[in-house]
C-alpha cells in the first residue's frame, strides 16, 4: 500500500499529488516515519491557516462515515486546514469513505501500520516541525462531535495562553450534564489537572509542544519499529516503564502515548488543562488497544449522549472561587438532591454531597456512573419495593 499525499481543492481536483513508494515494502515502521518526515513535500503544501485540524483514522469505515461529517459540519471549519491522516498496512481502508464535496483538505494514507503510538508522533511532528502550524486540533475517528466543538477548542486554546500552567485543552470525556445548567455553561471551560480525562479531541499550542518535544522523541525512540499491540507486555512494557522512571514519572501509570504526553507536560510545569464543562462529543468506539471490556461496560462508564445544542457565547474559563464556580456548585447540589429524592426518597447526605462536589469542580465526578450506582443500590431497591407495596401514594394525591 503506497503512502499517498494529496491536497485537494474544488471538486476533488488535485493541485498537488505525490506518492512515496509504489508498493508496501518490508520496511520497519520506524524507518518509514523517519523517511516520511524527512521527505515530506513542503514546497507544494499550501497552508491557509495557523491552525491544523487533524482527523486520525485507520480501518473502521462505517464509523468514519458517521463521525467525520460532524467534523465537516462544524462552525468555523473553513478557518482551519483539514488534514486526514489514515494509518496504513493490512486492514486499512482502501479509500477515505467520506466525500468532502470540494472542501480543501490534505489526505495522507500511510503505507505501513504505524499503530497509535507512532501515528500520534507523526502527526505532532508533521504539524509543528515540518509544516509550522501554531495550533494542532486532533480528533480521533470514533468521536461524533458537536457543531461548535472546534470553535470551543480554538477559543479555549487562546485563553490557555494567558495561563502559564495550562498545557493543552480538551473536550470533556465525562457526561455530567444532568448536574449542570447547560445553557448557562455550554461555552464554559474548567481548569483541571493535566492528567484528568482522555484526549479523544484536544488542542495543543506549538509552545507547549516545543516544551516537551525532546521527551516525546524519547518515547518515540522506545516504541519505534515495535509492535505497539504488545505495549502492556515485556519487553516493550519494561522498556517504556524504564523510560518513565528515567523521566521521573511513576512507572505504574498507563503506558500509552497520551498518558506519556500529559505526564511530560506535568513534569515541564504545565500542571493543568482546560476541559469543556459539557461533553461536546459522543464516543462511538467502545473497543480499542487499551480498553478490552465489552460495549455495555464502556457505555456504563461514559454514556451515549453529548450536548447537541448551539453555543452562541464566547468561550470562558470557570475560575476557582468565582461566581461562575459557585453557580455550578449550587446547581449541582440542587440536582443531586433531586436525584436522591426521586430514586431514594431522601436528600443527599452531607458526607456524600461534599465528596461529590469536591470531585465535580475538578472534573473527577462521573454523572453517568453516579446515576447507575444510585439505581443499582440496595437502598433504591428497598425504596421502590416500599413504594410499590404502598401503591405509589404520591401519585394518588
Amino acid at each position: 500500500m503506497s503512502m499517498v499525499f494529496e491536497q485537494a481543492s474544488g471538486s476533488h481536483v488535485n493541485w498537488a499529488r505525490g506518492v512515496v513508494g509504489r508498493r508496501a515494502v518490508a520496511e520497519d515502521a520506524g524507518a518509514y516515519v523517519d523517511r516520511f518526515l524527512a521527505n515530506y513535500n513542503v514546497a507544494s503544501y499550501k497552508k491557509r491557516s495557523k491552525v491544523a485540524l487533524v482527523y486520525m483514522c485507520f480501518q473502521r469505515a462505517d464509523m468514519v462515515r458517521e463521525a467525520f461529517p460532524t467534523v465537516l459540519n462544524n462552525k468555523g471549519i473553513d478557518e482551519v486546514d483539514i488534514i486526514i491522516s489514515q494509518d496504513g498496512g493490512p486492514g486499512s481502508m482502501d479509500t477515505f469513505p467520506v466525500d468532502l464535496q470540494g472542501r480543501a483538505h490534505t489526505y495522507i494514507k500511510h503505507e505501513v501500520n504505524l499503530m497509535p503510538g507512532q501515528h500520534h508522533y507523526v502527526i505532532k511532528s508533521l504539524v509543528f516541525d515540518v509544516l509550522g502550524y501554531e495550533v494542532l486540533i486532533l480528533v480521533e475517528e470514533d468521536s461524533y462531535i458537536n457543531p461548535h466543538a472546534i470553535q470551543m477548542l480554538r477559543g479555549l486554546i487562546d485563553l490557555s495562553l494567558k495561563d502559564t500552567t495550562v498545557g493543552l485543552v480538551s473536550i470533556n470525556d465525562l457526561d455530567n450534564s444532568m448536574l449542570i445548567d447547560q445553557e448557562a455553561f455550554n461555552a464554559g471551560g474548567l481548569r483541571v489537572h493535566i492528567e484528568t480525562g482522555h484526549l479523544w479531541a484536544y488542542a495543543m499550542h506549538v509552545s507547549h509542544y516545543k516544551a516537551v518535544k525532546s521527551k516525546i522523541k524519547k518515547y518515540y525512540d522506545v516504541i519505534k519499529g515495535k509492535d505497539y499491540r504488545t505495549l502492556d507486555a515485556p519487553p516493550l512494557r519494561d522498556a517504556v516503564q524504564g523510560l518513565l522512571r528515567a523521566e521521573g514519572m511513576p512507572d505504574n501509570i498507563p503506558l500509552s502515548q497520551d498518558s506519556y504526553l500529559v505526564h511530560s507536560l506535568h513534569r515541564t510545569g504545565y500542571i493543568h488543562r482546560i476541559t469543556t464543562v459539557l461533553r461536546l462529543l459522543r464516543p462511538l468506539g467502545w473497543h480499542g488497544l487499551h480498553f478490552q471490556e465489552g460495549e455495555h461496560a464502556f457505555y456504563r462508564i461514559f454514556g451515549r449522549r453529548m450536548y447537541e445544542g448551539s453555543i452562541t457565547k464566547a468561550p470562558f474559563v470557570v475560575a476557582p472561587g468565582s461566581q461562575e464556580e459557585q453557580k455550578l456548585k449550587d446547581t449541582c447540589i440542587q440536582r443531586l438532591h433531586r436525584l436522591y429524592k426521586h430514586y431514594l426518597g431522601r436528600n443527599t447526605d452531607e458526607g456524600a454531597l461534599n465528596a461529590y462536589l469536591s470531585r465535580f469542580v475538578v472534573n473527577r465526578l462521573n454523572g453517568v456512573e453516579l446515576a447507575h450506582n444510585v439505581l443499582a443500590s440496595d437502598e433504591h431497591t428497598n425504596y421502590m419495593n416500599a413504594r410499590m407495596a404502598a401503591g405509589f401514594p404520591e401519585e394518588q394525591q
